[in-house]
């Protein structure tokens, strides 16, 4: 195996902000596969707002399959609602296929409702066809 690793922590402070950072970028070389990672997980706080970020963004290279994955959690805190998202973008191509699919989960949070949302969108590609699917799901609590 092969191993590059960049990590960079970094906090980064302002009159009204304050930025806490810390990336990963890898790249593992193995005899099968090529693997390429970056992270980055970042918390800001202002005056009114919290906001914690988590991205993974992901390449896997096999003898038969490429993998691109990007992922996005993020959680938002106000002095009025909280927002918790997820959002998942991947693209897998095979010999036969390709796959597009992004996931967006979504939860917020205010003092009155708490509103849940999924949504999946997805595409498949074959020699012959092409599908298309939208799912949504949605709950409402008051």
């Amino acid at each position: 195996q092969v191993y590059t690793v960049l990590i960079v922590y970094c906090i980064i402070c302002t009159q009204y902000q304050v930025y806490t950072v810390l990336s990963v970028y890898c790249i593992i070389c193995t005899q099968y596969q090529v693997y390429t990672v970056l992270i980055v997980y970042c918390i800001i706080c202002t005056q009114y707002q919290v906001y914690t970020v988590l991205i993974v963004y992901c390449i896997i290279c096999t003898q038969y399959q490429v993998y691109t994955v990007l992922s996005v959690y993020c959680i938002i805190c106000t002095q009025y609602q909280v927002y918790i998202v997820l959002i998942v973008y991947c693209i897998i191509c095979t010999q036969y296929q390709v796959y597009t699919v992004l996931i967006v989960y979504c939860i917020i949070c205010t003092q009155y409702q708490v509103y849940t949302v999924l949504i999946v969108y997805c595409i498949i590609c074959t020699q012959y066809q092409v599908y298309t699917v939208l799912i949504l799901y949605c709950i409402i609590c008051t």
